[in-house]
This record gives C-alpha cells, sequence and structure tokens, in this order.
C-alpha cells in the first residue's frame, strides 16, 4: 500500500469523523474557532492517532483492540475539546 492509498482508506475517513465530532463541540460549547486551528488540531490528533496504530501494528499487535481503546480514552479524555477552548479563547487571532 502506498502513501496514497492509505491516506484514502485509513486518514480521509478518520479525519471526517473527527472533523463531525470537532464540528459538535464548538457548536454544543459556543465556541469561536478560527477555521485554520480546526484544522490544525484535527490534522494533529488525526496524526496522532494514524502513528499509535501504525505502531501497534508494526509491534504485532501486543495489546489486544479493547486495550488499546481503553488506553486511548484514559489518555486522551477531553483533551481534543481542552484544545479547542484554548483556541477560541485566543480572541486576537479573529
Amino acid at each position: 500500500m502506498d502513501i496514497k492509498q492509505f491516506d484514502t482508506i485509513f486518514r480521509k475517513p478518520q479525519i471526517n469523523v473527527l472533523f463531525g465530532y470537532i464540528d459538535e463541540i464548538i457548536s454544543k460549547e459556543n465556541l469561536k474557532v478560527r477555521k485554520e486551528d480546526r484544522n490544525f488540531i484535527a490534522n494533529f490528533f488525526t496524526g496522532g492517532f494514524t502513528e499509535i496504530v501504525l505502531d501497534w501494528l508494526g509491534n504485532g499487535q501486543q495489546e489486544s483492540p479493547k486495550e488499546m481503546k481503553k488506553q486511548f480514552c484514559r489518555t486522551q479524555k477531553n483533551i481534543i475539546v481542552h484544545s479547542l477552548k484554548v483556541a477560541s479563547k485566543d480572541k486576537n487571532k479573529y
């Protein structure tokens, strides 16, 4: 699989789901986040998630998918919400 195929099959669907989540949080929390910041946050977290999954696959999937999910939830809880709130507080950028 080349990088283009990987991007189409894995990364693009993932970032679309994340954009939906980000937009939901922005609306729910009534945040004002610049498009550039929204895109950066989505790309940042998509890249991190992708790298973790690639490492997990490359290392023979030592942890079960259930354990990986627990670890993601445990370590990433509310971090995207926090990032969006921090970006929203920067009033000088609007």
